[in-house]
Formats: structure tokens, sequence, C-alpha cells
């Protein structure tokens, strides 16, 4: 059999399978046989950076339905990322420079990320720069023969604070820094939604501390999507449990329902490759909201990007056959296939499955069994 003929049948055989995998592939070189073990596994999407093009090819040839963003920044330009245009952002740092783009603090310094080397803070909220953001996005959406269905909008975040303690120039408070990024935020959000979609793609915005405000949630949700950088668990050490990452009031009832602000919803849990409890706890998570014909797809990282692939990925799921209900402290969602559950609370949860037998839910675990 031909090469094609075995990409054809490849590619027929996972579009039968409901799927709920992302990728998120910014730098990682995959192998083809990474390739091939995450298509199989229910691949339903990627994220790429535009230099990651050949990699995007290589999957969309085994399965031409895989969904595939284009990563770009809202927020910063990156001085080791300086061509025009950049691969990561949309701007680089020299034109940034040239046309007064680049934010400055009351020290008249500009403001790097803390722990993010060479990543500066740009005026976000300046017209001219929102212009420019969406005239990348646009081009970018309009080449490679289509290949991008959207974009991937790094950086949709709350506050300076988890990346400088340094303040705005024009602002004495916090306060007042964090209100004109996000006042900046809100409009690029609003003006590029609309540009982009009328190309018939997508804008997935990635937040994490921004679902601080679920009515901005929803606002920065109306490109197609949205994207959860922070989903239940933000910890990649070695034998650590579940531990949702709190902003505010949050907690995981909120997250597991603000699961379907976007059209399209996107989930990052991020944990050890060793740990399987804490991926299937954040698996199990979200798939009590996913929808597999809006292309939800959730991710466990590790941080250098490669896929880890859990054992839990062999069952299958299929469609859902209606909403989660909960049986005490657990959530509970049948599927065509498998039965998926998970614990939230802190103290044993005992749950019924279709077929009467019942299991006990540790705290903080989560469950998917064949039927």
């Amino acid at each position: 059999m031909g090469i094609m003929a075995r990409r054809i049948r490849r590619a027929q055989t996972t579009t039968s399978r409901v799927k709920y995998l992302h990728w998120q592939l910014n730098s990682h070189t995959p192998t083809q046989a990474e390739m091939e073990i995450l298509v199989a596994k229910g691949l339903v999407s990627i994220g790429i950076n535009s230099d990651r093009v050949e990699y995007a090819r290589a999957i969309k040839a085994l399965d031409p339905t895989v969904k595939v963003y284009a990563y770009i920044c809202l927020s910063s330009a990156r001085t080791f990322d300086d061509t025009d245009p950049p691969v990561a952002g949309s701007i680089s740092y020299t034109w940034a420079v040239a046309n007064d783009w680049v934010a400055k603090a009351t020290d008249g310094s500009e403001i790097e990320w803390n722990n993010y080397g060479g990543h500066i803070q740009l005026k976000v909220w300046e017209p001219s720069y929102h212009d420019a953001w969406i005239a990348r996005a646009t081009a970018l959406m309009q080449s490679e023969d289509g290949l991008y269905d959207g974009i991937w909008a790094d950086n949709d975040y709350y506050t300076l604070g988890h990346y400088s303690s340094k303040l705005l120039e024009g602002t004495t408070t916090s306060e007042q820094t964090d209100a004109m990024i996000r006042g900046g935020l809100d409009v690029l959000i609003a003006k590029a939604a609309p540009a982009i979609q009328s190309l018939g793609k997508k804008l997935i915005p990635n937040y994490s501390e921004a679902r601080s405000t679920s009515a901005r949630q929803q606002e920065h949700a109306i490109g197609g999507g949205i994207c959860e950088e922070i989903f239940t668990n933000w910890d990649t050490s070695v034998g650590v449990s579940p531990t949702l990452y709190e902003w505010g009031n949050d907690d995981v009832s909120s997250q597991v329902m603000n699961i379907r602000d976007g059209e399209t919803s996107l989930a990052f849990t991020y944990c050890h490759p060793t740990n399987e409890r804490v991926a299937l706890y954040g698996y199990a998570a979200f798939l009590m909201r996913a929808n597999p014909d809006d292309f939800d797809g959730w991710f466990c990282g590790n941080g250098p990007e490669r896929f880890t692939v859990f054992p839990f990925y062999d069952t299958k799921v299929g469609l859902p056959l209606g909403s989660f209900t909960m049986q005490g402290g657990a959530y509970v969602r049948q599927f065509q296939y498998a039965t998926v559950a998970f614990n939230p609370t802190l103290t044993p949860q005992l749950i019924t499955l279709p077929d009467t037998t019942t299991r006990t839910l540790g705290e903080r675990t989560g469950l998917v069994v064949a039927h």
C-alpha cells in the first residue's frame, strides 16, 4: 500500500472517532512517530508558531480535520524574535520601537517580563498598534494556502503584576496600570474578532487570571473561542495532587462551567509527565462540558511541549449523551462508550455506573471507564 493510501486510511479511521485533544506546538520539533501517535489518540487541534508550518502540514496529511491555530502574542514584542514579521508575535521589537509602541515604566525604562527574558511589554491601548496587530493577523490567516483555521492569541491577561512590579508611565498604582492594559486588550479583541471572523477564521484568546471577571471572559470569546491556560492545576512537580490555581473567587465549578464561554474552547492542564493523576483529573473535568462539534480540545503540558501520552487516552469516549450530573460531590457525564467523572472535593465520593456497579473516587481524582 502506498504512503498516500495509508494516510487516507489513517485519516478516515481517525475522523470517525470523537476527538478532544489539543497540542500546543510553539517551538518543539516533533518526530513523525509523535505526530502519528497524537493523531491516532484523538488530536482535534494544534497551536503553532509560524515556523512550525511543515509540522502542521504533516499532521494535516495524517488527518485533514485537525484544526491549526497560529500563535500570535497580544501583549509583547520579543527582542530574540526581531524579524519582520516575527515568528511568535505580531510586531517585531524594532518595529515596535520605531512606532513608539513599547510601553514605558514610571522611570522611563522598558518593561521586560519576569521569567520571560526578552518579552517586552507593548502599549496595547494604542489604536495604531491595534491596526498593526490586526493587519498581521489577517495577513497570516490568508497565507499558507488556507492552512490556518484561526489565531491562538496569547497573553490576554488581567494584571501586569505576574510579569513585572513596574508601573506604567502616567500611572501611580498597580490598579491604574492594570486598568490601562485591560482596557487596551478589551478594545483590541473587540476590533480584531470581526476582522478575523470575516475571513471565516476564529480568534481564540488565551487567558488565565483574566477569568477573574466572568463577564470579561465572555466578551473576549466573541471571536469564536477562548483558551483557559491554567485549567484545574498549575504544577509540574512529581507527585503533587491536583490543586486549583485560584484567581479571586474562582473555584472548580466556575472553571468547568466557563469551558462553554467560547464556541470553541481549549484548556491546558500542566503536570509532570509521570503524574497521571493530575492529567486524568484535568481531562475528566474538561470533558464535563466539552463539545466535539465545536472542536473543543484539552492539552496536558509539562513545559517542553511534548504531549505526554497517558494510558487513559486509549479509552474510547465517543459523543456525550447529555449534560453532566452530580453524584454527591462528584461530577459525572455519560458518553457513548465511557463514563467520565471527577471528584474535586477532599473526601471520597461514591458514584454509580450505568451497569449499577459502584466506584469510589478518592479526593481530587478523575475517572474514565469504558462501558
